[in-house]
């Protein structure tokens, strides 16, 4: 009988480490639950935001565009001129043909750039 009352005993104990453990295990799964839970909202919070963002700078330069293109396009050579910009030719490289030689950088000799 004694022995019998120790297995029962015995068991009783192991059944409560079993439960100690199992309720252990689910705070420490309730506990990492709620963080990458947490990271995932902050995570969805903050792609939101940027997408704001991206979308307010792609307005912003859309319109730096369009003002560059109409700035462009209104001026002519007179404008440069009266502006103060003058065309340099002295400091251009171009090819020279007739001499076979070449003042720019580059090279096609063995077929090379």
């Amino acid at each position: 009988m004694r022995s019998h009352n120790k297995k029962l005993n015995t068991s009783i104990i192991e059944s409560s480490n079993v439960f100690l453990l199992l309720s252990f295990l689910l705070v420490v799964s309730a506990i990492f639950y709620g963080y990458f839970l947490q990271n995932s909202v902050f995570n969805i919070v903050n792609r939101e935001n940027l997408d704001k963002s991206i979308s307010s700078l792609g307005i912003k330069v859309s319109s730096l565009e369009s003002e560059y293109l109409s700035l462009r396009n209104g001026v002519s050579i007179d404008e440069a001129v009266r502006l103060g910009l003058k065309e340099n030719f002295d400091k251009m490289n171009f090819a020279n043909v007739d001499n076979n030689t070449s003042k720019g950088g580059l090279s096609f000799l063995g077929n090379e750039i």
